[in-house]
């Protein structure tokens, strides 16, 4: 809004020592001096109509009173840096109290949840340094990375010497060693269970597919149909599943 009015020439009706001119004598005005009142109360109007053009009608409320262009600029700005100071302190405990949850926990996701609040409080004017968002981050990580994180800030002396975006990296190649063992133990796991399950079988156990009867396989069933059809010993039928 100021550019606008900085553009338009109307910049000195906001300004801090924004007033109309006055009278020397202000029982005998000159006619300069009435014309240089009128120009700008004239200035003036024309201020007040572009700030209320440019606010809502849910703004409109904080103009009330005011009785100059100054003075509803003034009451605007105000509000404006109360809401500023409002959502910046949101930001910062949003950021500063980020804690991220052990279960389905997702490094990446995390991190640009992070860097999505430092962002925000740098456009409000409220920079985070680099060092309290390496901070910020180690200590927002679950449970199970303590051991990690307190093993890097005990080799640091409690003070990290990488930046955030090189601490970034190792965290997320230790997310991906981490997300990797667990894959291979939970294959493992799987591996070994079915390795004893197989082992629990015994041959008394299998059912053929063929006959349907226990003690062999298909591919070994004298039966017709069967991997070994009429190979069984002489005095038996063709059509018996015994061995």
């Amino acid at each position: 809004m100021f550019a606008v009015l900085r553009d338009l020439g109307l910049e000195l009706y906001i300004m801090k020592d924004a007033a109309p001119p006055g009278f020397v004598d202000p029982q005998t005005p000159t006619k300069n001096e009435e014309a240089a009142v009128k120009k700008w109360h004239k200035g003036d109007a024309k201020v007040w109509t572009r700030i209320e053009l440019a606010v809502g009608n849910t703004e409109m409320v904080h103009l009330s009173g005011a009785e100059t262009a100054k003075e509803m600029w003034d009451q605007l700005c105000m509000v404006k840096e109360a809401k500023g100071r409002i959502s910046v302190l949101a930001t910062r405990h949003a950021l500063y109290r980020m804690e991220a949850d052990e279960n389905n926990f997702d490094m990446v996701e995390h991190v640009s949840k992070l860097r999505r609040l430092q962002k925000e409080l740098h456009l409000m004017d409220n920079k985070v340094s680099d060092e309290d968002f390496v901070m910020i981050l180690l200590t927002s990580l679950p449970e199970s990375w303590d051991m990690y994180t307190s093993a890097y800030l005990g080799s640091s002396g409690n003070k990290p010497t990488l930046k955030s975006h090189e601490l970034i990296a190792i965290l997320y190649e230790e997310d991906r060693r981490r997300k990797g063992r667990t894959t291979e133990a939970t294959g493992s796991l799987f591996q070994a269970k079915s390795v004893l399950k197989g082992r629990g079988k015994t041959d008394s156990d299998k059912e053929c597919y063929n006959c349907h009867k226990k003690g062999h396989m298909a591919k070994d069933c004298w039966s017709k149909g069967g991997g070994s059809e009429g190979k069984g010993p002489k005095g038996q039928g063709s059509g018996k599943g015994n061995h």
